[in-house]
């Protein structure tokens, strides 16, 4: 109870999804509204499922201030999803990224707590610079990956998670969370129809982060001694 009570204490005032719950109300909640809240919490657990409503999304597409308003490339998407979803996914963050960072390979700077794209700048720099005295050649090739958390494989994630010995019930999380999600598209007062999501991590998710490098832990991990891997966000 006492991790429930200073997690909601944590919560900013982010946008409410289509349940119309804001961080606000939960942050105002009673004492005795955390037992009925933290008993639902446990159950999800338990039983390996996520109610439908914490898999919808609302996708309200705002414009990067360049490029043509008609061209959809023009926009950077928002996900609007419940704010009782984020919290159920701060509690099991709290639990599981401790364990899953240890096991994730040193050379994956992106996502991790005291951990930054300048890590991964001052290891090539120093391999450059030793490279030099030596009188080597470094090459050094550099990969945007598009669209990543849209286009991630939910059976790869799950495949993955097994390998992290993280649990049954995080397998049956991901399971529940990562398959028949939805999502609208909502510009102005107009909301289009539900579109069911096949592909990717929720937008704006919690544990998104922790999926992605989940899955693609494995990269660096290719035997290949004469080739140095780093990922960075």
């Amino acid at each position: 109870m006492d991790v429930l009570t200073s997690t909601i204490q944590s919560l900013n005032d982010s946008a409410m999804g289509e349940d119309l719950v804001h961080n606000k109300m939960l942050r105002a909640l009673p004492p005795t509204f955390l037992v009925p809240l933290l008993y639902l919490f446990n159950r999800c657990w338990e039983s390996g499922t996520v109610p439908s409503a914490w898999k919808s999304s609302i996708l309200v597409p705002i414009y990067k201030g360049k490029g043509d308003r008609s061209d959809p490339a023009s926009y950077r998407p928002i996900a609007l999803t419940s704010c009782i979803a984020k919290l159920y996914e701060k509690m099991i963050k709290l639990s599981f990224e401790p364990l899953i960072d240890n096991s994730l390979i040193a050379e994956q700077a992106g996502f991790r707590k005291g951990r930054s794209t300048l890590d991964n700048l001052i290891q090539l720099d120093h391999d450059i610079k030793k490279a030099f005295t030596r009188k080597r050649v470094v090459s050094a090739v550099f990969f945007d990956i598009k669209k990543a958390y849209d286009t991630l494989d939910p059976f790869a994630i799950l495949r993955q998670a097994h390998k992290f010995n993280v649990g049954n019930n995080f397998w049956k999380w991901c399971r529940a969370m990562l398959f028949n999600r939805t999502i609208k598209t909502r510009v102005g007062s107009i909301c289009s129809s539900a579109s069911t999501v096949s592909l990717g991590v929720p937008q704006g998710g919690v544990l998104s982060p922790l999926l992605f490098n989940i899955l693609i832990n494995d990269i660096i991990l290719a035997d290949m001694p004469s080739i140095k891997f780093v990922i960075c966000r």
